[in-house]
């Protein structure tokens, strides 16, 4: 009778470990509040010979269920070359390795700026990617959302690992690998 008892508390406390294990698998990534994203992100980053700083009121960072963190900040490139100006007009850090539309970005930070318009409210936009060296990585499709307004930057959490990352009127599916 008591071996009977101690096998079935032994089973009740694995099945109890796995369904809290797969629970905090299941978890949604989620937006971290302002306080918290702006510590996350420096004041200042290093990009070609400059040191550009980030716009403190134009941020947004989601928090993956893993407590990996990212985060896309607009730049204050106001006084700096016309060339600085182009390339750079966003950054993008993170803790993990993401996947923004087809390109799979490593942990770290990149530079972003979103290729000239040559429409108004193109279907679709490119958002240009380099490293801190100016030099090009890809190049990522953006969709036109029209219901969409404004220019500032945000993620939106679509479950445990994925998100959409929208800059202005224009988005991309990203996700966690």
């Amino acid at each position: 009778m008591k071996r009977t008892l101690l096998s079935g508390l032994a089973v009740l406390i694995v099945l109890a470990s796995s369904l809290l294990a797969l629970r905090a698998q299941e978890e949604p990534c989620r937006l971290l509040d302002p306080e918290s994203g702006r510590r996350f992100l420096p004041d200042r980053v290093p990009m070609e010979a400059e040191l550009i700083p980030v716009d403190g009121k134009n941020y947004s960072a989601l928090q993956f269920a893993n407590k990996n963190r990212i985060a896309i900040a607009a730049l204050v490139t106001a006084g700096y070359a016309k060339e600085i100006q182009q390339r750079y007009q966003y950054v993008l850090i993170s803790e993990t390795r993401i996947r923004l539309d087809r390109w799979s970005i490593p942990a770290g930070m990149v530079g972003l700026s979103m290729e000239p318009e040559t429409q108004k409210d193109a279907p679709t936009r490119i958002l240009i990617a380099r490293d801190f060296s100016g030099t090009e990585i890809d190049r990522i499709t953006l969709q036109l959302d029209p219901n969409a307004s404004g220019s500032s930057v945000s993620f939106t959490p679509k479950g445990s690992r994925e998100f959409e990352l929208r800059i202005g009127r224009y988005l991309v599916q990203g996700s966690q690998r």
